[in-house]
C-alpha cells in the first residue's frame, strides 16, 4: 500500500511539471507555432523541436527561446530558435537561430554556445 501511494506521489509531480511546460493561454501556444513555422521555414531537413521551451512573459511581446535540431550538411545539428510575437501570437516580430542549445538556469536561460558543449 506504502509503494502504491508513493508511486502515485511521484506520478503527480511529474504531470504537474510536465504541465508546467505547456503554454497557459491560447495566444502562447499561438506564439509558439508562429515562432515554429518561421523555423521550419528556414530548417526544411529533419527540423525537430525539443519537448519543453522557455516563454518570457515580460514586456509588450512573449519572447520565446526553443530547443531544437536539424539536418546541416549531412550532420543533426543542435539550434537555438529564438523569437518575439505580439501579445496575441499573431505576429511574428523577430526570429533568430543560431547553433547552441539553451541551458535553464535558476528560472532564467542561458545560453550553451556550440563550441563550448
Amino acid at each position: 500500500m506504502k509503494k502504491t501511494l508513493v508511486a502515485l506521489s511521484a506520478l503527480t509531480i511529474l504531470i504537474a511539471g510536465a504541465a508546467h511546460a505547456r503554454p497557459s493561454q491560447p495566444s502562447e501556444f499561438r506564439g509558439y507555432e508562429t515562432c515554429i513555422d518561421a523555423a521550419k521555414a528556414e530548417f526544411r531537413s529533419g527540423f525537430a523541436t525539443s519537448r519543453t521551451y522557455y516563454i518570457d512573459r515580460e514586456g509588450p511581446a512573449n519572447a520565446y527561446f526553443i530547443n531544437a535540431s536539424a539536418w546541416q550538411a549531412g550532420d543533426r545539428a543542435l539550434l537555438r530558435i529564438s523569437c518575439e510575437t505580439s501579445r496575441n501570437g499573431r505576429e511574428l516580430l523577430a526570429y533568430t537561430a543560431s547553433s547552441g542549445r539553451f541551458v535553464p538556469q535558476r528560472g532564467s536561460v542561458s545560453i550553451q554556445v556550440a563550441g563550448n558543449q
